[in-house]
């Protein structure tokens, strides 16, 4: 008799652990399968060097495939956090990324990225820009302007130009720029 309590009890679990994962993983399922996931008011999401903080609107497209950013999304001037890391991004993120006017907090780790654009230099209230783990070599100058940055993540860009880096930092000398 007791040796059926055991089974049964055992079974129970596993009946209702099986329910628990199904349920856990189609909510995951789901959530993965949106192209972009827009959330307000991010819980303190961090990445490797930039613990940056930002409340209001999110768009996180991180770890979605992409080779390229969908433009539309980038009308949104209400958005003050944007993930785009650990993608296949290449080039440059378009020069509408300047549309994005109360952004705070730009993440475009882990790409393929060659450059940043000129335009990221109209975005006043950037405090963390992460771009680390691409192949960005040249810097524009503009990004002296953003006077509220906090952190530049660059570490992972071996061919980032040291000529570009001593230029910012004369600009924004509050800034930690962080490189390899």
């Amino acid at each position: 008799m007791k040796n059926i309590v055991i089974v049964v009890l055992i079974v129970a679990l596993g009946v209702s652990g099986y329910f628990l994962f199904k349920e856990n993983y189609s909510s995951r399922e789901n959530q993965n399968s949106s192209n972009a996931d827009v959330t307000t008011d991010q819980a303190d999401k961090e990445q490797s060097t930039s613990a940056a903080k930002s409340s209001g609107k999110t768009i996180d497209l991180s770890n979605q495939g992409l080779s390229e950013v969908p433009k539309d999304i980038l009308d949104d001037g209400s958005v003050t956090t944007f993930n785009v890391s650990d993608n296949n991004l290449t080039g440059a993120l378009p020069a509408e990324i300047r549309k994005l006017t109360n952004l705070e907090v730009l993440i475009a780790s882990n790409n393929k990225m060659t450059g940043i654009p000129a335009e990221i230099g109209q975005l006043s209230k950037l405090r963390t820009a992460n771009f680390a783990y691409n192949n960005i070599s040249g810097l524009p100058q503009e990004i002296g302007k953003l006077k509220n940055l906090e952190i530049l993540d660059l570490p992972g860009n071996p061919n980032v130009s040291q000529n570009d880096l001593s230029i910012i930092k004369k600009d924004i000398p509050n800034a930690k720029i962080l490189t390899d």
